[in-house]
């Protein structure tokens, strides 16, 4: 009996897909169900979450700075330094000028000055002035109960130093007189009595009520920033600071008017700040 071989081939199929098959076909799943023999389910894997692309920092544009050029004030300074001239006498004028316009400068730049201060403390031992009553000594502080007195204390200051301010301490009760008022002047020394003497500084007490502390700096006659009046008042109160006792002699008058009978006024300290 003839036996029969037959010969396996193998037939080769391609299967024809695009691209996106080619890549689901690949990421396939097949998942058993429990319990269930007759065939097979798949689950695509998700494609990933794409991870999102942080924004660009805008770059940041540091502020412009503009300098601040110098005040009107310190301008107006600058401008009125007077310019030397061969054959003038170089007043006291030309140095204060130059002085002021240095000092707002190193004070626009913060600077300012820190020149040590003194103070110089006086009893009010007032002598009388004039014909009007003088004030009452007792205990140590002057007093004016009723009455207008007008009295002057000579003081002594260190030639050469610069005066800061007038400081008056004492106390106030009853009626409020018209005016009170403390007052630092200097008068030439060769000029004859007759000469008005110069106001440094005024201290007003006449709104005060009960115990006070007042202080009182050199200031000329107020006028506006950058004015020539201004320029001519600046010099004037720095050359009015500078002590000098070689041709100036100073002192403290204290002055009320107004007064009536419950008025009492009393003045416990005068003080006097200076500085090199």
């Amino acid at each position: 009996m003839a036996v029969t071989r037959f010969a396996a081939t193998t037939k080769a199929t391609q299967a024809v897909s695009t691209a996106a098959q080619q890549r689901l076909q690949q990421n396939l799943t097949y998942n058993v169900l429990p319990y269930y023999t007759g065939g097979y389910i798949f689950n695509p894997q998700p494609s990933p979450t794409p991870t999102p692309t942080p924004p660009t920092p805008t770059p940041t544009t540091a502020p412009t700075t503009t300098a601040a050029g110098p005040s009107a004030n310190l301008q107006a300074l600058l401008a009125a330094i007077p310019i030397a001239v061969d054959g003038q006498v170089i007043a006291a004028d030309f140095h204060n000028s130059l002085r002021a316009a240095l000092i707002t400068l190193a004070g626009e730049m913060g600077l300012g000055l820190t020149a040590p201060t003194t103070t110089f403390t006086f009893v009010p031992a007032f002598l009388q002035s004039g014909s009007a009553p003088n004030w009452t000594s007792a205990n140590f502080v002057a007093t004016a109960t009723g009455i207008n007195p007008d009295g002057w204390l000579p003081v002594q200051l260190p030639n050469g130093q610069r005066i800061q301010n007038l400081t008056v301490t004492g106390k106030k009760s009853g009626t409020a007189p018209t005016l009170f008022q403390v007052k630092l002047l200097r008068q030439l020394t060769t000029g004859p009595g007759s000469d008005a003497p110069t106001v440094l500084i005024t201290v007003d007490l006449t709104s005060q009520t009960g115990s006070f502390t007042v202080a009182g700096s050199v200031i000329a006659a107020a006028a506006p920033a950058g004015a020539a009046l201004s320029l001519i008042t600046q010099a004037a109160a720095e050359e009015q600071k500078l002590i000098d006792t070689t041709n100036y002699k100073y002192f403290v008058q204290a002055t009320v008017t107004g007064a009536v009978a419950a008025t009492v006024n009393e003045i416990d300290a005068i003080q006097i700040t200076v500085s090199q």
